[in-house]
Formats: structure tokens, C-alpha cells, sequence
């Protein structure tokens, strides 16, 4: 991969769409995701996998760990997995609807649902590129 983390644009991207979600933190290393606004509870109960505060927990880590000014591309690569397992729901109504809520803002979808499924699908078409990219390159026993 060229570049570092911190200046591949394609990092940018996928850290950008997931800005456009409510923040997800922990307040203690493994402990539960702060989520002051409900919606992350609400999501992870609407994903058919029915995962819980795991969602928010992982995605807090390694969003954090890609942040750091020293992070690796398998930090990168780590979250990009995250984000197809728990981003992969253009088909679930309920996800997309919640995820439509957050991701639109101010702005009405053209259909409910609409907005969501996009920025699902563009989460995952940039986790995936990345994740492909980075596994290529790097050496076997690391991936």
C-alpha cells in the first residue's frame, strides 16, 4: 500500500462515512460503548446477527487504533472487517431505516431507507477495497 493510514485517501473515505454516524467511544478498554443517543443499542438490535454493545465496542477500539499517529495497515485492515460484518445490511429494512435517521441529517431520503443502504453499500465497497489491498501486501503470516 502506498502512503501511510493517515494520508491513503481511501482511509479518509471510510473514516468519513463512519464520522457520519453517532460517536462511539468506550470509556474503559473492553468495557461498554458510551451511546449517549441510543443508537447503537437500537442498531445492534436490529441486525439480524443481534450482536449487542459488541458493535459499538469493536468499532471504538479500532477506530481508535487506526487514529493513533503510529497505526499499521493491519489496523486498517482489522476495522475494514469490522465495518463489512456489521455494514453489510442493504437488505435489512430495519437497519438502513435506523442508519437512514443518522446518516441523512436534515435531508429527507427520496425513500426511507434510501440513504442508508447507500452509505452501507459505500462502507462496504471502501472497507472492501481496502481490506483486499492490504491483505495482498502483506506478508502471509500476518494476515
Amino acid at each position: 500500500m502506498e502512503g501511510t493510514p493517515r494520508t491513503h485517501p481511501d482511509v479518509k473515505q471510510l473514516m468519513g462515512l463512519i464520522s457520519l454516524l453517532p460517536p462511539v467511544d468506550v470509556e474503559t478498554p473492553g468495557g461498554p460503548p458510551i451511546d449517549p443517543v441510543g443508537f447503537w443499542a437500537k442498531y445492534s438490535d436490529a441486525h439480524p446477527q443481534k450482536y449487542g454493545g459488541y458493535i459499538g465496542m469493536k468499532l471504538a477500539a479500532h477506530l481508535a487504533a487506526v487514529q493513533r499517529r503510529d497505526a499499521g495497515w493491519e489496523a486498517v485492515r482489522d476495522l475494514c472487517g469490522y465495518c463489512l460484518m456489521f455494514f453489510d445490511v442493504a437488505d435489512e429494512v430495519q437497519c438502513v431505516t435506523l442508519l437512514d435517521t443518522v446518516v441523512g441529517g436534515r435531508s429527507s431520503a427520496v425513500r426511507p431507507g434510501s440513504l442508508g443502504r447507500r452509505w452501507a453499500d459505500s462502507v462496504c465497497q471502501v472497507a472492501w477495497r481496502l481490506f483486499v489491498a492490504i491483505q495482498i501486501e502483506l506478508p502471509r503470516e500476518l494476515r
